[in-house]
């Protein structure tokens, strides 16, 4: 008998052991990434009892460096797993910021921490004189994008999109513009305007203040203005104090109490912004 029949027919049965073994590799490695895609999932999907897409892990603040911590990821397949988040941080529509982490070597039935630090950009906002009017008086939102790549190692790829957001709050909390006692000489008469504000957020500027007066009822002549600086700390609270001098002989006029009509300037890395006010002087 001869063996050429013998070893095609042993190559074939060797073929189809092949066949057979890589057709339950990929079927083991699908559901095993199925599994794995399902829990990565539930690890980025966002968590909140007033449906609004926040956040489910901790977010700190440390100056200009947002920390976050809290994710855990899980390897729940019988393969290695290659791990690794990348993302974008928008505030009021301008990206602040992007970040990338080590691929991790994730190993079956282990689960790896991993923490994120992102160096913000709050200037690339500020910059921006709509976004810089939004942030300084109204609660604004801060995005994050978040590209989950995964590799079952050596055999699939996993990818997974997600989205959260955390509002941060506006930057002049309670600002309030309130004239002080005036003082007076035979020439002109000064009128402190205190300004003062406090700011609940992480977000930090220096610039300037400019008030000026538009209108007063009865007073046509040239109308004072005053320009201060405008610095602003991350969580606290601020105040300056903006002198306006008018003539001796138009304050005599004024009608008490008398209402001053003004425009608030706010400047910063570039930007302004200009919101109308009133103060009354006694």
């Amino acid at each position: 008998m001869s063996e050429a029949p013998l070893i095609s027919k042993a190559l074939r049965l060797v073929s189809l052991a092949l066949i057979i073994g890589t057709v339950a590799l990929v079927a083991t490695a699908g559901y095993s990434g199925y599994q794995e895609f399902g829990a990565l999932a539930g690890t980025f999907s966002s968590s909140s009892s007033q449906g609004n897409n926040s956040s489910p892990f901790s977010e700190q603040f440390i100056g200009n460096t947002l920390v976050i911590s809290g994710i855990n990821i899980p390897n729940n397949m019988s393969f290695p797993l290659d791990f690794q988040l990348s993302g974008i941080v928008g505030l009021a529509g301008v990206n602040i910021g992007n970040f990338a982490t080590p691929v991790e070597h994730i190993m079956p039935g282990q689960t790896q921490p991993i923490s994120i630090s992102v160096a913000l950009d709050f200037a690339n906002a500020l910059s921006n004189a709509t976004a810089l009017s939004l942030l300084l008086f109204n609660s604004s939102t801060m995005t994050f994008q978040t590209k989950v790549s995964a590799d079952m190692v050596p055999l699939v790829g996993l990818n997974l999109s997600s989205s959260s957001n955390t509002q941060i709050p506006s930057i002049l909390g309670n600002f309030n513009l309130s004239p002080g006692s005036t003082s007076c000489n035979s020439q002109n008469c000064s009128v402190p305007i205190g300004i003062s504000w406090n700011n609940p957020s992480p977000i930090a500027l220096n610039g300037a203040l400019k008030v000026a007066v538009t209108q007063i009822p009865g007073v046509s002549g040239p109308l004072p203005n005053a320009t201060v600086p405008f610095n602003v700390i991350a969580n606290g609270p601020g105040n300056e104090t903006a002198s306006l001098v008018f003539p001796t002989s138009e304050i005599a006029s004024f009608s008490h109490p008398q209402q001053v009509d003004l425009d608030v300037t706010f400047s910063a890395f570039g930007a302004n912004v200009t919101v109308p006010e009133s103060v009354t002087i006694p």
